[in-house]
């Protein structure tokens, strides 16, 4: 059985002092991949272990070589950018001249019909205020008139355009009638009421009668 030793591409980390979590996303998942099946070495038996031996030396070496071949190219494109800096040419600045001053002629004379009058502006004419609308008095609700109640009198000629002619004496009263009602004979205006000596009910009676 072969003994397990540092394989290639440990090695080449280990003098290089690199660490594996700094490489590319698939180069660092390679890498732990490997590192579980070497994990796997301790619960092995002898036949299988040294079949996985062989298999780690063989991923080990592929890893070794793409390490290899990644700081090749990571050293050559960092020589290259410092080589590729461009030559920095200041440019040419062209200043631009300076504009001469115009000159004016001081002995130039205005002519007196050249001079225009001051034109005065017109007063601008105040709009006319908007009328305002006047606010409509509120109308006064009518009062309810008040609710006039029938006389005695009135109770007994509407009694008797019903055709009513015997009513009790509380009836009476509940239609609001005011005249006593303790005798046996009562006069009201045009009307007489009148019971007799056993009777519940007053009989309406017309004094022409």
């Amino acid at each position: 059985m072969k003994t397990i030793q540092q394989f290639p591409h440990e090695a080449f980390l280990e003098e290089n002092n690199i660490d594996s979590k700094t490489l590319p996303e698939m180069l660092y998942k390679r890498i732990q991949g490997f590192e579980e099946l070497k994990g796997d070495l301790e619960h092995t038996t002898d036949e299988d272990k040294e079949k996985l031996l062989n298999k780690l030396e063989t991923l080990s070496h592929e890893l070794d070589e793409d390490l290899e071949e990644y700081f090749v190219d990571h050293l050559e494109n960092n020589d290259r950018e410092e080589d590729e800096q461009p030559e920095v040419i200041p440019e040419l600045v062209q200043e631009e001249p300076t504009p001469e001053p115009e000159v004016q002629n001081a002995e130039s004379e205005i002519k007196e019909d050249e001079i225009q009058p001051e034109i005065t502006p017109e007063p601008l004419e105040e709009p006319a205020p908007e009328p305002q609308e006047e606010t409509p008095e509120p109308i006064p609700e009518p009062e309810p008139e008040p609710v006039k109640e029938p006389t005695d009198e009135e109770i007994l000629e509407a009694m008797l355009d019903d055709k009513k002619h015997n009513v009790l004496p509380l009836e009476l009263k509940k239609k609001g009638f005011k005249t006593s009602l303790s005798g046996k004979r009562i006069l009201v205006g045009k009307f007489c009421l009148r019971r007799g000596k056993y009777d519940t009910c007053y009989k309406i009676i017309l004094k022409s009668e």
